[in-house]
């Protein structure tokens, strides 16, 4: 027991000694076209609020909270690829429950959308890719980095500062926010740098959301919501949309618990538990990821919270690659 008390001491010690920074981006995959880190103070400021803003288009409203949390953590990175999105962060522990983080290491939590998928292997993340080389530097250093394999961009908000360099000719959008902010823009050998040594809170917030909306491309048109259909029964009064009005919330969540199987595991962590059956306008296959905040990872965790449940609550659900929230609430 000692020796195993002894291990577990020295593989805390170690998560803790690898900068934060280098741990976040170990487990981007490096094959991604744009990543997003800063630190937590960072983001709490109004210009780390403007990048949150940017990003969370392409986040599902379901993992809102991961998000939310971000400002309070050490270090937030994320990675945009095709195929979907990672995002890692560095806190010793959650505020808030939220279903959609899985415990990846020691104070280190994933999320993913899509097929995106954290890697095992630093060589083909971020961290150790060669595509990545050029933008390493600043990804490790500056307290807010934007970077995409034609534009490399930083903000520091103790002093405000703001530097971007792209690569070529700027994106129309990009260049019209650096003339709204009198940036001093200089060109040379094919890369033109824009920087200003003084931005106001608002100059430095619209920077940073203009130059993610510049080089990440809208996300692909999909459904924001999953569908319910059901007939009104004892326990249904009405269901449509994404919202469900029933005769008893908790009668209505114990009712949903029996039609929970097994548990749905991801990066080896519980992240919800599937249906066996139609329940609630859900249907059979769906994943209860959690219930108003709090992780479902069993029928029975389920049953536990449908005896506290008051008159409205959002379950959040997945349905294939779609997570969002469905809305339960008891008849007035």
């Amino acid at each position: 027991m000692r020796l195993l008390a002894l291990v577990a001491i020295l593989v805390a010690c170690h998560a803790r000694t690898v900068h934060p920074r280098d741990r976040l981006l170990a487990v981007l995959p490096g094959s991604t076209n744009v990543v997003v880190i800063a630190d937590g103070t960072a983001l709490a400021r109004h210009a780390g609020r403007g990048a949150l803003d940017a990003v969370r288009p392409y986040v599902p409203a379901s993992m809102g909270c991961v998000l939310d949390i971000a400002p309070g953590a050490e270090t937030a990175a994320l990675a945009m690829a095709h195929d979907g999105v990672v995002i890692a962060l560095v806190v010793r522990s959650l505020p808030k429950p939220c279903a959609a983080l899985s415990h990846y290491e020691p104070d280190l939590w994933v999320a993913t959308v899509g097929d995106a998928s954290p890697v095992d292997d630093p060589g083909a993340s971020v961290l150790g890719a060669p595509a990545w080389a050029r933008a390493r530097p600043y990804l490790a250093d500056a307290p807010l980095a934007v970077v995409a394999p034609h534009v490399i961009a930083t903000a520091r908000t103790e002093p405000p500062e703001v530097w971007i360099a792209v690569d070529g000719t700027p994106d129309p959008v990009l260049a019209r926010a650096w003339r709204a902010a009198n940036l001093e823009v200089v060109a040379h050998a094919g890369q033109v740098v824009a920087r200003s040594h003084a931005p106001g809170d608002a100059d430095l917030a619209a920077l940073v959301s203009e130059t993610l909306r510049a080089i990440i491309a809208p996300p692909a048109a999909a459904p924001n919501a999953i569908d319910v259909h059901c007939a009104p029964d004892g326990l249904i009064v009405a269901c449509s949309g994404h919202s469900v009005v029933v005769r008893s919330l908790p009668a209505a969540l114990r009712e949903l618990a029996k039609a929970a199987d097994r548990p749905v595991v991801a990066d080896g962590d519980i992240v919800g538990v599937r249906l066996r059956a139609d329940a609630l306008g859900l249907r059979a296959g769906d994943v209860i990821l959690g219930y108003d905040a709090h992780r479902v990872t069993s029928g029975d965790e389920l049953a536990r919270l449908a005896a506290s449940a008051s008159t409205a609550g959002t379950l959040a659900v997945r349905r294939g690659e779609i997570d969002a929230g469905v809305d339960v609430r008891q008849q007035e």
